[in-house]
């Protein structure tokens, strides 16, 4: 009679291997392209950044700068900006991170832009020729009291006039859910910024301005 470890053993291995098989079978109906796990020197999640893409059919890849996404004390001694930025089969996502002690009030893009974007107290706006949406965050740092974290997302599929351009409620919807995403990230988990009450869960709130259409 067989060993029942070894009964054991094989069982086991069995299931490991139909359980591997099963994986790769499911990830060859959905795409071409194995997303990575982390993604943006492993500051975001790669499965919160690939709706953002327009294909998975193709090679990824990816520039990264290794300052990216920045901290309070890079940002305390020099303010410049940062990014990461990503593609596949040509199509590009990209984040960029900088802050500064002076940006334009809510007022001042509400009047200017053709977009808005709002999640609490972050703001900004959307760009629909670019596909950039950028937001605003309160982010005191040291005697900086006034210190602005901006971070600004940016997908093929939320650029009007792009051939991969998914519309309004898709593409920028998407784009919503990114910025939010990214926003309380790097705001939250990596600046820590004490903004007034912190940021809400959900996607950003993308509307119309009053600026030229």
């Amino acid at each position: 009679m067989p060993d029942k470890r070894i009964l054991a053993y094989c069982a086991a291995l069995l299931m490991v291997i139909a359980g591997s098989v099963g994986w790769w079978l499911q990830r060859d109906e959905k795409d071409d392209v194995l997303m990575p796990r982390k993604v943006c020197n492993d500051v975001f999640s790669g499965g919160e950044v690939e709706p953002l893409f327009a294909s998975m059919d193709g090679e990824f890849d990816s520039s990264v700068k290794k300052s990216f996404p920045g901290s309070p004390e890079s940002a305390y001694r020099s303010p410049g900006s940062t990014s990461c930025e990503m593609s596949i089969d040509g199509h590009g996502v990209s984040f960029r991170v900088s802050n500064s002690s002076y940006v334009e009030p809510p007022e001042y893009f509400v009047k200017t832009s053709e977009y808005i974007a709002e999640l609490g107290s972050v703001y900004g706006y959307y760009r629909p020729r670019t596909g950039a949406l950028m937001t605003v965050a309160n982010c005191p740092i040291r005697d900086h009291k006034a210190n602005k974290l901006i971070i600004v997302t940016r997908a093929d599929i939320a650029e009007r006039g792009s051939d991969v351009y998914e519309g309004f409620d898709k593409g920028v919807g998407k784009l919503a859910e990114a910025s939010a995403y990214a926003t309380r990230t790097i705001a939250e988990k990596v600046y820590r910024c004490k903004g007034e009450g912190g940021i809400p869960d959900g996607p950003v709130q993308v509307k119309p301005g009053e600026g030229k259409k």
